[in-house]
């Protein structure tokens, strides 16, 4: 099942929130490689961070090697986390759209990492630009019946003049 979920995710996170009636892009959401590839460029920069999302019950969830996804903020990703997220930054693993189409080049100017058990990530060579940093974090129920959690993001600005790594919190909040 955490398969399944995990190909939900991707799906949903290389879509980065295309909306599930999957418009024709126009000129201000058609996917632009030369917006998001200063990420292929090797920079100074370290981005370290936590994911978890707190239940009901105010307990954080963690999972370690959840795939933590470093996206340039280009016009095309701006417009789909708009539109997914609806200005915020959790969306419900019950709520996430089916039958996203994407532009396939999209998903090459990303990187990728994995949670620690802790939830805790780091991106290192970071170059200088506007990031969204994706995840998700799905549970169990205690009684079985059906998963929680969803998917979160939060935005980050590295500039190229840090000298510590830039910290960010994907709590979904």
């Amino acid at each position: 099942m955490k398969q399944l979920l995990l190909l939900s995710f991707l799906s949903l996170t290389l879509a980065a929130c295309q909306s599930v009636s999957t418009p024709a892009p126009d000129v201000a959401t058609s996917f632009d490689p030369q917006q998001a590839a200063f990420i292929m460029h090797k920079g100074d920069g370290t981005i370290k961070g936590i994911a978890f999302i707190t239940d009901d019950q105010g307990k954080a969830h963690r999972h370690g090697g959840e795939t933590v996804r470093l996206i340039p903020a280009s016009d095309y990703a701006k417009a789909r986390f708009d539109d997914l997220y609806a200005g915020r930054k959790f969306v419900a693993v019950q709520d996430y759209p089916k039958g996203v189409t994407i532009d396939p080049r999209y998903g090459k100017y990303m990187r990728t990492t994995k949670t620690l058990p802790n939830g805790k990530f780091t991106f290192t060579n970071v170059p200088p630009g506007r990031y969204f940093v994706a995840t998700q974090v799905i549970w169990q129920g205690r009684d079985g019946a059906g998963e929680h959690g969803g998917a979160i993001y939060d935005t980050v600005h590295l500039t190229g003049q840090e000298d510590a790594p830039v910290q960010v919190i994907v709590s979904g909040t």
